[in-house]
């Protein structure tokens, strides 16, 4: 009796055993399916790592001209007596290759001496904004809405999602923390799903439109031209052609066609999915501040409150870059205006560009390997825009340039413009009179000047940013 119960006992523990040897080996089996997957997907990012590293330049060079074609001979003699001009108001910046057109922005402000006191847009020239849109049709234009184009919107505070100067702060090294990396889009209006949830609500309620072109002559009076203002979120390159790239307009359509068909298919759901995750944030919000009381503490249910808020709000920043269409550089000139009343425009061209064609080591996993000065580059090959290769105390530079994420101006021609001073022919006027005999006039333009940050003194090329 007690051999039997013994046998019984071992086979009962022979068979647990085995149960937990088989439950460790599917475990293992999971973890090793789970680590091939994982695998797989840190393949997936080197792979696009390295597909950015030669795509993405590593620094650019641009031309900023200040348009000066409606100026009168007699304005530009005074620019050229009075305003340190030879042949145009000009900058020349070699910009870190990732930087958006926001940044651009403010770099432009302190490169032109303008405070930042008045809205801006960028937008493409006449004729090439036609090819981009079919002739300016608002069907493919509404199509490009948060791909390459803003749709109009009077949400400032969208708009204006970064500006926080505070007068405490000096401004010129306030606007240096804006021309100079990281370099980040932290609004909602420029994505492309919460631009097509407004350009969608267009379509239903202007389905007459569609036909018509953003012409202002045909419709959009209410619009304000806005049609053709490109996102500031784009990096430079994704919008503006380099020297290498004269890609045909048939090339570029098929390109772009591609690009929007990824994300069109899922349009419809995206944007629900949109509307319905802010709608359960802004319930969530709304509990929370009646959860809240003034001066005490956080209670558990506040806090689980602000973890749902987080993770919402990750969701839909997950969403929005899952959906956001990959733009196709498409001008070879763009227009920055700037303070709508006193029209200045400034015409930014490529002038060359920089790419990393380096191939790069790496381990048997397919990872890019790296050490404290970056990827280690097998076959390292710098080149510019022309094919001709980069390397000694030039390409260190450009690599400081892409490291820091810091551009540089490289030289400049007619001293700094200033704000609410009338455009190019007030500036003219304003420059005749500092430099009149009226003593008293002369003392009173100057200290108007220097209150709009204007002195007329130009630093050294290299600190202009």
């Amino acid at each position: 009796m007690n051999r039997t119960s013994d046998l019984n006992s071992t086979n009962a523990g022979l068979d647990q055993k085995m149960e937990d040897f088989l439950e460790q080996q599917r475990m293992i089996d999971e973890l090793i399916a789970e680590s091939e997957q994982l695998l797989s997907e840190y393949r997936g990012i080197w792979e696009m790592i390295e597909d950015d590293l030669k795509r993405i330049p590593l620094a650019m060079q641009l031309h900023l001209e200040l348009n000066l074609e409606y100026s009168s001979d007699e304005q530009k003699k005074v620019l050229r007596k009075y305003g340190k001009m030879k042949d145009g108001i000009t900058r020349d910046f070699i910009v870190p290759g990732n930087m958006t057109l926001h940044g651009l922005h403010y770099a432009i402000m302190k490169a032109f001496g303008w405070q930042n006191s008045h809205l801006h847009c960028y937008v493409p020239y006449e004729d090439e904004y036609k090819q981009m849109t079919d002739g300016g049709l608002v069907k493919e234009w509404i199509r490009q809405v948060g791909m390459h184009f803003r749709f109009p919107s009077g949400n400032y505070e969208d708009l204006f999602w970064d500006d926080d100067y505070e007068e405490e702060i000096n401004f010129k090294t306030w606007l240096k923390s804006k021309y100079c990396g990281p370099y980040q889009y932290e609004g909602v209006g420029e994505h492309y799903v919460p631009a097509q949830i407004l350009a969608e609500r267009f379509r239903k309620e202007n389905p007459g439109l569609l036909k018509k072109t953003t012409d202002q002559s045909t419709w959009n009076l209410l619009m304000e031209g806005q049609c053709e203002e490109i996102l500031e979120r784009l990096m430079i390159f994704d919008i503006l052609k380099t020297p290498d790239q004269q890609v045909d307009w048939d090339s570029w359509k098929k390109e772009k066609e591609n690009s929007l068909k990824q994300v069109e298919k899922n349009r419809m759901d995206a944007m629900k999915k949109y509307n319905d995750l802010s709608e359960i944030l802004a319930q969530t919000i709304e509990e929370a501040e009646c959860e809240y009381v003034e001066g005490e503490d956080f209670n558990i249910e506040m806090i689980s409150l602000f973890q749902e808020m987080e993770n919402l709000n990750q969701e839909l920043e997950d969403l929005c870059f899952d959906y956001n269409p990959e733009p196709i550089p498409a001008v070879s000139a763009l227009c920055y205006r700037y303070d709508y009343g006193d029209g200045w425009e400034i015409k930014i061209t490529c002038t060359n560009a920089w790419y990393d064609k380096s191939i790069y080591s790496k381990n048997e996993d397919g990872k890019l390997l790296y050490d404290k000065n970056g990827f280690i580059s097998e076959s390292p090959l710098f080149v510019d825009a022309f094919g001709q290769q980069v390397h000694g105390e030039y390409l260190d530079r450009l690599k400081t340039i892409g490291r820091k994420e810091k551009p540089v101006c490289i030289a400049w021609d007619g001293i700094n413009l200033m704000d609410d001073v009338g455009g190019v022919g007030g500036f003219c006027d304003f420059l005749e009179m500092i430099h009149s005999s009226d003593q008293k006039e002369k003392k009173r333009y100057r200290e108007w000047a220097k209150g709009q940050g204007w002195t007329g003194r130009m630093p050294k090329t290299e600190n202009i940013l």
